[in-house]
C-alpha cells in the first residue's frame, strides 16, 4: 500500500480480538426507572402491536443490536444501499432495503487465492480467517491465518495485506468506493473496486489466480428473493475499458437488483467464471474448488435452470494471470449492486437513486456500464481523495490519531441507511437545489430508525456542510417546507399515553419518519414524546440556516428560511412562560435529552435560545427586517439577563434553576449555544469571555479528568463534589458527539490542547480497546456499556475541523 497512507489508517492484524466484552444498555439504575414506569407499560404495548403487524419499533429497546466487534470499511457510495465489510474480509452488516439492516455474514461471499509454480497448483487457499458452517465449504481450505495479514482503514478506502505463508508472494487487496467530497455524480455509484497488487518475490515465474464467490439476494432470509437467474459476459467494452464477468439478476422483496462482478481484462488476464453453484451444497462447492485447483481456471459454467437448487444461486469469476520472478502485477474487480427504484417497507411509493440520473435504469447494461466507468476512474478516485485529505494530512500541528478518526468516521455519510433520491420530475418539488442534487435522508441510528432527526443532525450536520454541501441545503429546504404542516392524525405518545398530533404547525419536527412506513408523508416516527412542546427542535434549525449562511454565502436561502423562521419565532416565545424572555422547561425531558428532566431556565436550552434571538436579530438586520429586529433585540437583551441571573453560579451555568438536587449538574453541552454562535462568525458579542472560559475549565476539570481519568471522553453531567450525575441514564453517559462539540468550541477558545486531550482518550477507548470502529455509538457507560450503535451524532468530529478552518481563517483575515 501507499506507504505515505499507512501512519494515517486505522490498522490492526486480522486475528486480533479485542479483550473488553461489550454490553447493550437494557435497564437504567432502579431509582431512574421508576418515573418511567407508566412509559415503560406503554412502551411494551406499543412493541406488541408493532410484532403483531410484523412492523420493527423504530427504537427496540428490547432487542438492541448485539455488538459485533469486527467491522471495517463499509462498501458503496452514497444512498445506494450498503455492505459491509470486517477487518477479516467477511461482507456482513447489508443495507439495501432502505433503511433496514441485516447484521448477518453472507458466508458465500469471499475471495480465494490459486497459486501455481511450474503448471502444478501448489497453495489454494480461501482468504478469510474463520471456518464457516455451510457444506459447500466443506472440503475448501478456510481459516486463513490472521497472523499473516494486516488491514488498514482510512475510509472510503481499505488495504488488506496479505503475506502467503511459505510462498514468498504478498497480496495487497485495495478496497475503494467512491465517497468524494465535491463529486455528487461519482458519490452516488453503487460499486466498490478491488484492486489487487500480486509482488512475486520468488526466483521464479509464477501463475496466480484470485476467484470472487458472490451469493444472490441479502445476507439474512429476512426479505424475500425471487426470479433469480445468472450470466456471464465476455469483452464488453465502454470508457475505454475491458470487462469479463458475470452478473445475478432477482428481485429482492419484490425489487429489482442486479450485482455484476467485473474484471478488468489485459494481455496477461484470463478471465474464467461459473455461473451456477449453491454454497450449501457439497457436491456443488466441492466442484467448484476442484475446478480451481487443476489449472487456476474456471470451466465456464453457464447458469440452467434445471439444475437450480435453491433462489441462494452464487457465482463466480477468476481472473489468472503470469508472474515473472521478482515482479509485480496487479487484478481488478468490481462489484456492482445495482437496484435502481426501491421503495419503503410499506411499498406505497418508488423512488429512483441518485445514480440513475447518470446512468439510466432501462439500460440492460447498466451494472457493466456503471463497472467500466468505476474501473475506468478510480486513478482519478484516489487522486481526488488524495488531494482532498492531504491538507489535513500535512497538517503537523493535528494529532496522527484525529486524522484517523476524521477520515474514518465519514463512513456514516453512506452507512447510516442513507437514501438519496433523484426527485427531478417530480411536480410537487419546489426547490432548485433539491431537483438537481436530490433528496437526501440518512437514520439518526442504525438501530434508531428515524430519519434526518433535526436535534441530532444539529451536530452531525458539519460534514456534509463542509464536503457535500448542497445534500445539506437540499435538507433544509425540505425540513423547511414542514414547518407550516399539521397532521390529520393523532398519535398516543408514550410519555403521558395523551393523544395529539403528530407533527403540529408552526414547529420542526423532529424526524422526516421511518422507512418501515413512508418519509416525507408520515412525519415524526418519534412517538415517546410530543416534540411539539421540545425546546430545542425549533432553536437549532434557526442556528443552522444562520450557520449555512455564514458559510455558504447564500443570500437567496436565508431570504427563503426568513418566513419560516418568523412562523417558528412565534412557537418559540409562547415558551416564555414567565416573560423574562427566556424559555422555560416544564419538568419534562423536552430537547435531546430526552431521560433528563429539566424544570425552568436551562444552560442547554436557554443558551440555545439566547443564541438564536442574537441571530434571529443578525437575519433581521440583514434582510433589512426593522419591524423584526427592534422586536427581538429587546427579547435579546431581557433574555440575556435572565439567563445570567439565574443560571450563572459564578463558575458555570447551572443545569437549570429549578430546587431539585442536580440543577447545580456540570453539564458538558451547557454552552452548546456560544458554540453554533462561534461556528457562525460571532466572538463574545452575546457570551462574555471570561465565563465561556470558566465554564469549559471547569467541564475539562471535572467532565473530562475526574470521569475515567480523561480517557473516556466527556460524562454529560457531573456532581461539583467530583461524582457522575446519576440522576438520569443519560446525565451518566458519555455522547460521543457532544464530547466533540465541547472539543469544536474548545478549539474556538484556544483551548486546543485540552481538545485534544478529550478526544484522544475517548477515540483510542472506541476503535482500539472496545472494537467500535464504524459502529460508533451514541452513548458509552460506565463499565462498558454502549447505547445505540452506528449513530448519527458522531459525525460531529467534523465539527472540530470546521473549528480548526476557521480559526485559521480569521488569523489570516
Amino acid at each position: 500500500m501507499n506507504q505515505h497512507l499507512e501512519d494515517y489508517c486505522w490498522t490492526l492484524k486480522l486475528s486480533y480480538e479485542y479483550d473488553i466484552k461489550l454490553q447493550a444498555f437494557v435497564m437504567p439504575r432502579i431509582k431512574q426507572a421508576i418515573a418511567f414506569i407508566p412509559l415503560s407499560i406503554r412502551y411494551m404495548k406499543y412493541h406488541r402491536e408493532c410484532k403483531k403487524k410484523n412492523i420493527q419499533p423504530h427504537m427496540d429497546f428490547f432487542e438492541p443490536i448485539k455488538v459485533k466487534q469486527m467491522y471495517g470499511v463499509p462498501m458503496g457510495g452514497i444512498g445506494t444501499g450498503t455492505i459491509g465489510r470486517s477487518f477479516t474480509g467477511e461482507f456482513t452488516r447489508y443495507q439495501l432495503v432502505p433503511g433496514i439492516y441485516e447484521h448477518e455474514t453472507c458466508e458465500a461471499n469471499m475471495f480465494t487465492v490459486c497459486l501455481r509454480k511450474k503448471s502444478r497448483t501448489v497453495y489454494q487457499q480461501a482468504l478469510c480467517t474463520k471456518r464457516v458452517k455451510q457444506s459447500g465449504f466443506k472440503n475448501w481450505n478456510m481459516a486463513f491465518c490472521g497472523d499473516n495479514a494486516t488491514y488498514y482503514a482510512l475510509y472510503p478506502e481499505s488495504w488488506t495485506v496479505y503475506n502467503l505463508p511459505g510462498q514468498h508472494v504478498r497480496l495487497t487487496c485495495h478496497q475503494i468506493s467512491p465517497v468524494i467530497p465535491h463529486n455528487y455524480k461519482d458519490s452516488s455509484l453503487p460499486v466498490t473496486l478491488f484492486n489487487w497488487t500480486i509482488d512475486n518475490k520468488n526466483s521464479e515465474d509464477i501463475e496466480l489466480s484470485l476467484m470472487f464467490t458472490w451469493q444472490a439476494g441479502s445476507s439474512s432470509n429476512k426479505f424475500e428473493l425471487t426470479d433469480v437467474t445468472s450470466q456471464s459476459f465476455d469483452n464488453y467494452t465502454n470508457y475505454n475499458t475491458n470487462i469479463s464477468g458475470c452478473v445475478i439478476k432477482q428481485k429482492l422483496r419484490g425489487m429489482p437488483l442486479e450485482y455484476c462482478i467485473a474484471a478488468n481484462k489485459s494481455e496477461n488476464a484470463r478471465v474464467t467464471y461459473n455461473c451456477q453453484f449453491y454454497s450449501h451444497d457439497e457436491i456443488s462447492g466441492s466442484k467448484l474448488w476442484t475446478d480451481l485447483i487443476s489449472d487456476g481456471n474456471l470451466d465456464n459454467t453457464q447458469y440452467d435452470q434445471n439444475n437450480a437448487l435453491s433462489n441462494k444461486l452464487t457465482i463466480a469469476v477468476c481472473v489468472h494471470i503470469k508472474i515473472a520472478a521478482h515482479s509485480k502485477d496487479h487484478i481488478e474487480f468490481a462489484l456492482v449492486w445495482n437496484m435502481p427504484k426501491v421503495s419503503f417497507v410499506n411499498n406505497k411509493n418508488t423512488y429512483k437513486k441518485f445514480y440513475t440520473r447518470y446512468f439510466c435504469d432501462t439500460n440492460p447494461d447498466c451494472a457493466k456500464d456503471i463497472a467500466c466507468y468505476s474501473l475506468h476512474s478510480r486513478k482519478s478516485w484516489q487522486k481526488e481523495l488524495s488531494n482532498f485529505r492531504k491538507p489535513i494530512i500535512e497538517d503537523k500541528s493535528l494529532p496522527k490519531w484525529y486524522k484517523i478518526v476524521l477520515f474514518n468516521e465519514l463512513y456514516y455519510i453512506s452507512d447510516g441507511g442513507t437514501v438519496w433520491f433523484d426527485i427531478q420530475d417530480d411536480p410537487d418539488c419546489k426547490h432548485q437545489v433539491v431537483r438537481e442534487y436530490g433528496r437526501f435522508a440518512y437514520l439518526e441510528g442504525q438501530e434508531y430508525r428515524m430519519y434526518n432527526t433535526y436535534d441530532v443532525h444539529f451536530n452531525a450536520n458539519f460534514a456534509l456542510l463542509q464536503l457535500w454541501p448542497k445534500l445539506q441545503l437540499s435538507l433544509q429546504y425540505e425540513f423547511a417546507d414542514t414547518i407550516p404542516i399539521e397532521s390529520k392524525n393523532d398519535v398516543k405518545f408514550l410519555i403521558d399515553g395523551k393523544y395529539a398530533k403528530q407533527k403540529s404547525k408552526n414547529s420542526l419536527p423532529h424526524d422526516i419518519g421511518d422507512p418501515y412506513r413512508e418519509p416525507w408523508s408520515i412525519l415524526n416516527a418519534y412517538n415517546s414524546h410530543d416534540t411539539r412542546d421540545w425546546k430545542d427542535l425549533n432553536l437549532k434549525f434557526i442556528l443552522t440556516v444562520y450557520r449555512d449562511y455564514f458559510y455558504l454565502k447564500d443570500l437567496d436561502y436565508l431570504k427563503y428560511m426568513w418566513p419560516y423562521i418568523k412562523l417558528l419565532m412565534i412557537t418559540v416565545q409562547s415558551q416564555d412562560h414567565d416573560g423574562d424572555g427566556l424559555i422555560d422547561s416544564e419538568g419534562l425531558p423536552d430537547q435531546t435529552y430526552d431521560a433528563w428532566s429539566v424544570t425552568g431556565a436551562s444552560a442547554y436550552c436557554g443558551g440555545l435560545h439566547v443564541a438564536t434571538l442574537s441571530c434571529v436579530c443578525k437575519i433581521a438586520k440583514i434582510l433589512e427586517d426593522t419591524e423584526c429586529f427592534e422586536k427581538y433585540e429587546k427579547i435579546l437583551s431581557k433574555a440575556k439577563k435572565a439567563y445570567n441571573d439565574k443560571l450563572w453560579n459564578g463558575k458555570y451555568y447551572k443545569y437549570d434553576c429549578s430546587n431539585s438536587d442536580y440543577n447545580d449538574s456540570i453539564m458538558t453541552d451547557m454552552c452548546c449555544g456560544h458554540w453554533y454562535l462561534r461556528s457562525s462568525g460571532f466572538d463574545h458579542e452575546v457570551f462574555e469571555k471570561e465565563k465561556i472560559k470558566s465554564c469549559l475549565e471547569t467541564i475539562f476539570e471535572y467532565n473530562v479528568m475526574k470521569y475515567a481519568n480523561g480517557k473516556a471522553g466527556s460524562v454529560n453531567g457531573m456532581k461539583p463534589n467530583g461524582s457522575v450525575d446519576i440522576t438520569s441514564m443519560q446525565s451518566e453517559e458519555m455522547w460521543i458527539g457532544t464530547t466533540c462539540a465541547l472539543a469544536s468550541l474548545m478549539i474556538f477558545e484556544g483551548m486546543n490542547e485540552k481538545a485534544w486531550k478529550t478526544l484522544e482518550g475517548m477515540y483510542n477507548l472506541l476503535y482500539n480497546k472496545l472494537g467500535l470502529a464504524f459502529q460508533t455509538p451514541e452513548a458509552l457507560m460506565m463499565p462498558n456499556v454502549y447505547r445505540s450503535l452506528g449513530y448519527m451524532r458522531a459525525l460531529c468530529i467534523w465539527s472540530v475541523q470546521y473549528a480548526l478552518e476557521q480559526k485559521k481563517e480569521q488569523q489570516h483575515n
